[in-house]
């Protein structure tokens, strides 16, 4: 917090602030700027302002109340209480800025929470839901390993406290989604457009039934599912919408004309979604683009990068949370990435395509790419079949 002068005071005049010593009084003040502190202070006798010291409540002015005890103008190494306009709290420790940094619990406005070590508002990995939100999940395969994927996915979030539904739709059929979405009895206030297909060949490989299979898994799928549940959101103007796209919708990709063009595709919808909500005044309703590169889940079999190593599921996922959870509006994995890109814009194409194939070699990699047609077939105990895992 800023040192600020006091342009009036509620219990005590600036005449006798001016004459007191230095060992912390209480009072209550309003500043130029419209914020109010009503606690512990002492004046700084060379300059003549406050100094809010001990133990006081601090309102800006828009209404965010801070609670705790101050030295010298800022928090003590204590644990604070903040309200916010928002009806959001937070309780723990934060730094000289107002900033989340240290242990802390998150409130939400409907009551859930979240426990972590924050650092500059971010949590960490380590993040304790004390009052879970309600999760829905639903899978577009109905295969065996997938369906125990799903049963297994709701059983460990309710023995750690959570409430979780799974549910089984074709998401590519736009009547089975608009069906389903009448049996949710809940209401969904973050939706997660994350289903991804790719088959792996290049055009004259590619049969045309897996051309369309891909678009509609990889686009067409955003509509149907986005417009059956956002009617509710703009109805409370409050929700969270994430498209999960990918690097390869930034650049396109070799074998890959298909997934690169829907997720260009996915790039675009997102970005007129966003513009669309702020333009009607739904700023209650956030967005989220993700766009990861190659994540080790055995969707990309057989790619090789050069430069930069697949990234693992679990690193993706505390990113793409700590993101949502701050409202962060695009989320380019590895950070790196996204520095990199506009490289592609100021370069060149000739030069640019000579970086890719052979400084980068981004083609030779992904010619390594096996493809769902050669991905391997492995059973477990029980004899089911199991195939590399989904994801983008």
């Amino acid at each position: 917090m800023k040192k600020q002068s006091a342009s009036k005071t509620g219990e005590i005049n600036n005449s006798e602030i001016i004459n007191q010593n230095i060992q912390p009084k209480v009072g209550k003040f309003m500043f130029c700027n419209g914020d109010v502190y009503d606690g512990e202070y002492k004046i700084n006798r060379d300059r003549f302002f406050l100094v809010k010291q001990g133990k006081g409540t601090y309102i800006t002015d828009n209404f965010d109340v801070y609670h705790g005890e101050w030295d010298e103008d800022t928090f003590a190494n204590t644990d604070i209480h903040i309200k916010y306009n928002n009806d959001a709290q937070y309780r723990g420790r934060i730094d000289s800025n107002g900033m989340m940094n240290g242990l802390g619990t998150y409130i939400f406005p409907d009551g859930s929470s979240i426990e972590a070590i924050w650092f500059n508002n971010m949590p960490s990995i380590n993040i304790i839901y004390k009052e879970p939100l309600g999760f829905a999940w639903i899978v577009d395969d109905v295969s065996a390993n997938e369906t125990a994927r799903l049963e297994n996915t709701v059983q460990e979030i309710r023995r750690n406290g959570g409430k979780c539904w799974g549910y089984y739709c074709d998401i590519t059929s736009r009547e089975e989604v608009y069906r389903l979405a009448k049996t949710v009895q809940i209401e969904v206030t973050l939706l997660i457009n994350n289903a991804g297909y790719v088959y792996g060949k290049t055009l004259w490989e590619l049969p045309d039934v897996e051309i369309e299979r891909t678009y509609k898994v990889n686009i067409l799928s955003h509509y149907w599912i986005t417009k059956a549940f956002v009617r509710d959101m703009m109805k409370n103007n409050h929700g969270h919408i994430v498209t999960v796209a990918s690097v390869a919708g930034l650049l396109g990709t070799y074998n890959c004309t298909d997934y690169s063009a829907t997720k260009f595709a996915a790039i675009g919808y997102h970005e007129s979604l966003f513009t669309e909500l702020k333009a009607h005044g739904y700023d209650g309703i956030h967005a989220t683009l993700v766009c990861p590169y190659f994540i080790n889940t055995g969707m990309f079999y057989g790619v090789r990068p050069r430069l930069i190593s697949m990234l693992e599921p679990e690193y993706v996922a505390e990113e793409v949370v700590s993101g949502i959870l701050v409202n962060q509006v695009i989320i380019v994995l590895p950070g790196s990435v996204r520095y990199l890109l506009p490289l592609k814009s100021l370069l060149p194409a000739k030069l640019c395509w000579a970086l890719m194939y052979h400084i980068i070699r981004g083609p030779q990699s992904m010619m390594m790419f096996k493809g769902r047609e050669e991905m391997p077939i492995l059973k477990n105990n029980n004899n089911v079949t199991l195939i590399p895992q989904k994801a983008m």
